[in-house]
């Protein structure tokens, strides 16, 4: 999934917000897997399925784990925190 794609379900909003918060969400994100899954999808232009295939994982359990960074991400927005 491109953070483009409609099926996304991402407000516009929130899509400029992980833009222009890519350094940061890989600094704040601990695991080291969910920051390659931030960084291919966003910096390099991976798909979720491309990237289980690099990890040995499959795209749905990439799309949980980007998806859980992302809340974990606005939990820090509404903490003031980023």
């Amino acid at each position: 999934m491109n953070l483009d794609s409609p099926e996304d379900n991402w407000t516009p909003d929130e899509r400029v917000f992980i833009r222009l918060n890519v350094l940061i969400i890989y600094k704040k994100v601990e695991n080291p897997i969910d920051k390659f899954i931030i960084i291919a999808m966003h910096e390099s232009g991976y798909t979720q399925e491309e990237i289980g295939q690099m990890l040995g994982i499959s795209q749905e359990a990439v799309s949980k784990r980007y998806k859980n960074a992302v809340i974990r991400l606005k939990e820090f927005r509404k903490k003031g925190i980023v």
